[in-house]
């Protein structure tokens, strides 16, 4: 401060160079009363802050203070809300388990009984099924998943692992990846290579051909159907599974590139585009009229349902209904919940008349009556593993899943189709 004066001071004489020494004299006292006053006004300011400081400092320490109060108040709320959920759980699983135990001595009289009229075949399902729901109920567990930093009021979440164990696993290893796999009346169809078509679990072949094969796909009735090219025109053919007799319908030309073609068969309709999502064309069968219908995204995946062909891009899931083709797009939701239940997730959704539609990191639960796909990653539930399709009959449930190493590596994992 001394310094930043003694310049002011040498700077003004240099101004006075052209007064008189007199004037020089006075003016410069002026100017030194002046700079007087104003450092004795900082008296008063100092005086005022210094009272300010106490204040200041309890002021900041309150901030601080009211906000670990807050962030714990937060975490013995979230520690409740978690101590809950584990009482619940355990509740429920000792109510479960004392059920189990009564179920034991009925299923024991049912076959001491040798009077009971039950039909010996139900008797045997009905002691598979608690056998199989008894073990699942015993592997049922959850545990805390602290985490680290929970400056949020985020303490940790409770995880319960997928628990259900398949009652049955095939283990299926090819010479190349499978090109393609359905789910059918029949079980999982693969087509194995350009000219091939087999069932999965038997491996027996269902079409062998000398013409390409571009695609398949499930039809409206859970039977085949193949699409391959031959002069200038895509021919569908639908393969009845049950009588094994097969129908061709030759479509009209239209412009889609038959290394990336799509299709999908109706009882009235064919859907055929790009997997690029270039071209999308509703084919009536009646009328044979082509119509070009209007496609709103890219397409990386596609499935046909029983109402029409399920397409999914990069960050939504859309279907052209098999009535017109009309193009609608689902709203996703993620599946808020940690835990996961193959039972609850998949499998009671599939029962309520749900469908299914996996990618390579995800798996949709459509729900065709709200527009709603419920997203769960690949990833939260058989590890190692993508889910690619679902077969469900009244008896029972098989996954197919393939190796996320090993992709020419696919297993079956069967389940029982009871509510457990």
């Amino acid at each position: 401060m001394n310094k930043l004066n003694e310049n002011t001071l040498e700077e003004n004489q240099d101004s006075y160079s052209n007064i008189s020494p007199k004037n020089q004299k006075l003016l410069l006292k002026n100017e030194i009363n002046i700079l007087k006053a104003e450092v004795q006004s900082f008296d008063a300011t100092i005086e005022q802050e210094i009272d300010k400081v106490d204040y200041q400092r309890e002021e900041q320490q309150k901030i601080v203070n009211n906000s670990i109060t807050e962030l714990i108040t937060s975490i013995k709320k979230k520690r409740e809300s978690i101590m809950e959920q584990i009482d619940n759980f355990y509740t429920d699983k000792k109510v479960n388990l004392a059920k189990a135990l009564e179920d034991i001595n009925r299923l024991e009289k049912l076959q001491q009984n040798s009077t009971n009229f039950i039909n010996p075949k139900s008797l045997q399902k009905l002691t598979k099924d608690f056998i199989y729901s008894t073990n699942n109920l015993l592997e049922k567990t959850i545990h805390f998943d602290r985490k680290d930093q929970c400056l949020s009021g985020e303490i940790g979440k409770l995880i319960k692992p997928l628990y259900e164990i398949p009652i049955k696993e095939l283990s299926i290893k090819f010479d190349n990846s499978p090109k393609k796999i359905i789910t059918s009346r029949k079980g999982f169809i693969v087509l194995e290579t350009d000219y091939r078509i087999i069932e999965l679990e038997s491996g027996k072949r269902l079409i062998s051909t000398a013409k390409k094969i571009l695609d398949i796909c499930r039809t409206y009735d859970n039977n085949l159907a193949y699409l391959h090219f031959d002069k200038d025109r895509f021919i569908c053919t639908i393969v009845n599974l049950d009588i094994h007799e097969s129908s061709d319908t030759i479509l009209p030309k239209c412009n889609i590139d038959s290394s990336t073609v799509m299709f999908a068969v109706f009882k009235h309709s064919i859907i055929i585009g790009s997997q690029k999502g270039e071209k999308v064309y509703f084919y009536d069968i009646t009328s044979s009229r082509m119509i070009d219908l209007e496609n709103k995204s890219e397409i990386f995946d596609n499935k046909s349902f029983t109402n029409g062909l399920c397409v999914g891009g990069s960050s939504q899931i859309a279907i052209f209904n098999s009535i017109d083709g009309f193009y609608h797009q689902f709203n996703i939701r993620e599946n808020e919940s940690h835990n996961y239940s193959l039972y609850d997730s998949i499998i009671h959704k599939l029962n309520e008349g749900r469908e299914i539609f996996c990618t390579n990191h995800n798996i949709f639960i459509i729900d065709e009556q709200t527009w709603t796909a419920t997203l769960i990653e690949q990833d939260k539930l058989i590890k190692g593993f993508t889910l690619k399709e679902c077969n469900i009959t009244d008896i029972e449930v098989k996954l197919c899943l393939i190796h996320l190493n090993d992709p020419k590596h696919i297993c079956i994992h069967y389940y029982p189709n009871s509510h457990i």
